[in-house]
Order: C-alpha cells, then structure tokens, then sequence
C-alpha cells in the first residue's frame, strides 16, 4: 500500500457502458460527460474518498464502469 497524500486533487477519465442520460449524467456536477458508443466522465477529483464515492454512485444506480483512468498531473503547463 502506498502512503496517502493529504492533498491529492487529480484529474480522472470514467468511461462506463453505454450512454447515459442527462438526469444520470447531472447526478455528477463536478464531472463533464461526453457521449460516444460510451459514456466518458471526466474532471478533477480532490481525494481518493471522492472517487469511491463517485464509483458507489455509479453503482447504486447501475451504472456498469468499464475504466478508471487518473490522467498525470500537468503542473504548470497551460
């Protein structure tokens, strides 16, 4: 197990199956929702109970996820 980072704010990628609704997609504010031949959920997260809480939303409301992808920080890039 790895040591836990008090400030662990990063950027994720949530590709589930299929496509969500927008009442689904607007149970996640902080995420944006792009559609394709599945539903790509992205943003920032601020810490690792957050993403937990994200994927046990998704699966209350039976939601399949496909991946969960944390993109590298980007430190001042801009």
């Amino acid at each position: 197990m790895t040591a836990r980072r008090e400030s662990s704010v990063s950027r994720y990628v949530i590709r589930v199956e299929g496509r969500l609704s927008t009442a689904l997609t607007s149970a996640f504010p902080a995420l944006v929702a792009t559609q394709q031949s599945q539903t790509v959920l992205h943003g920032t997260i601020v810490d690792q109970v957050t993403l937990h809480g994200v994927l046990a939303r998704l699966r209350s409301l039976g939601v399949d996820v496909v991946e969960v992808h944390r993109l590298p920080d980007c430190g001042d890039a801009g």
